[in-house]
């Protein structure tokens, strides 16, 4: 049998994603690492109801540095998830379809959830 010679779908290392498709793929995985950060926080929950040893056990475990950075890690995912939202409600409105306002709205999402995430721990700091 002779072989027919086809045309090759580009590779992911020759085509280069639009700062949109990246930004798109990012809200995918900040939305898979809430899920996943949402059970964590429910069988945290389910732990600490087992008593006052659970309780300090857990408070314990909260305490360390790396657990406090996945935290703010989280929060800024949370953040961010919400930002590009927002964005996809314009989008739903028929608005912010032209390439430079995409990217000037991905710039402002990212900013957005930075400064939330900051305003957050300023909120933490001042409450603790």
């Amino acid at each position: 049998m002779q072989q027919r010679k086809r045309p090759l779908s580009p590779h992911l290392q020759v085509y280069k994603l639009p700062l949109t498709g990246m930004v798109s793929i990012m809200h995918r995985m900040m939305g898979v690492l809430l899920t996943a950060g949402l059970v964590l926080f429910v069988i945290s929950l389910a732990i600490i109801q087992c008593g006052a040893s659970s309780f300090e056990s857990m408070q314990t475990l909260i305490q360390q540095p790396l657990i406090g950075i996945a935290l703010w890690l989280m929060i800024y995912a949370l953040f961010f998830h919400l930002c590009h939202g927002v964005r996809h409600l314009i989008w739903d409105a028929g608005e912010g379809y032209e390439k430079a306002l995409m990217n000037y709205y991905i710039l402002l999402e990212m900013f957005a959830a930075i400064a939330l995430t900051f305003l957050s721990f300023l909120f933490v700091q001042v409450g603790s």
